[in-house]
């Protein structure tokens, strides 16, 4: 196992270790899943959804709710630590260059939220009817990209807070409202007109509306494609220039 494989598991050990992360972005999603789910199918679904579009829009959320905890919370937070505690510039001195580190978050990241997404999707279908996506490739490609747009936010924030506190505060100010203009607790159908066309150019409200509509079948919209990929290069760009590694 080369030197990245190596401090990836060490990384994904560390993760797994943290009780309160794993259980945000993997326990915490399905929790709401058939919480939400099961009221759901009771009551005929929230505002303006029926049927499977209720069922597609609880499955959306779950998801949004994994990739915001590891984007907006988890990534930041663990990258201030290090840089504040030093582990990074230690590193500058060892042939395991600091980016690895970086790297190494992301696969870890990313890893969870597949994770994530399988669960939700195989409990969604065997627990509550939801059907599988019916474009597998489409939902993939969606999720990758929705997941390069969110990570990204999640390093802005580490490349620029100072402290572990800082990117924690920097990371639950981006997180609240974004759960909400993403329509997280409101469907964008039962929005305003104003307030969904705003939800639509956020990271979070383009990654879940394109995860609902390539579940269902309707397939990802140019808009919420451009919105992702145009945030994942520009804030990915940023927070390369930015990052400081002490």
């Amino acid at each position: 196992m080369n030197g990245l494989g190596k401090l990836t598991l060490i990384e994904a050990k560390l993760f797994l270790r943290d009780k309160i992360s794993p259980l945000f972005a993997l326990v915490l999603p399905v929790f709401l899943l058939l919480a939400i789910g099961l009221q759901f199918q009771g009551d005929g679904g929230p505002p303006d959804l029926e049927g499977l579009n209720a069922a597609y829009f609880v499955a959306s959320i779950a998801l949004a709710l994994a990739l915001a905890t590891l984007s907006f919370n988890t990534l930041p937070s663990y990258l201030a630590a290090y840089r504040e505690k030093g582990v990074l510039r230690r590193l500058r001195a060892t042939p395991v260059h600091p980016a690895m580190v970086l790297i190494a978050q992301i696969i870890v990241g990313a890893s969870t939220a597949l994770v994530s997404t399988a669960v939700v999707v195989g409990v969604g279908h065997l627990a509550l009817g939801i059907p599988l996506p019916s474009n597998v490739l489409a939902f993939a490609g969606t999720l990758a990209l929705s997941i390069a747009a969110l990570f990204s936010v999640g390093l802005v924030v580490a490349a620029l807070a100072p402290t572990t506190r800082a990117a924690t505060a920097a990371g639950m100010m981006l997180f609240f409202p974004s759960m909400f203009l993403g329509g997280v607790w409101t469907p964008k159908e039962a929005m305003p007109s104003w307030l969904a066309t705003i939800g639509d150019f956020t990271p979070l409200g383009a990654a879940l509306q394109g995860l609902r509509d390539t579940w269902s079948g309707v397939g990802l919209q140019p808009l919420h494609a451009m919105v992702l990929a145009g945030i994942a290069v520009v804030l990915g760009s940023v927070a390369a220039a930015l990052f400081r590694w002490e």
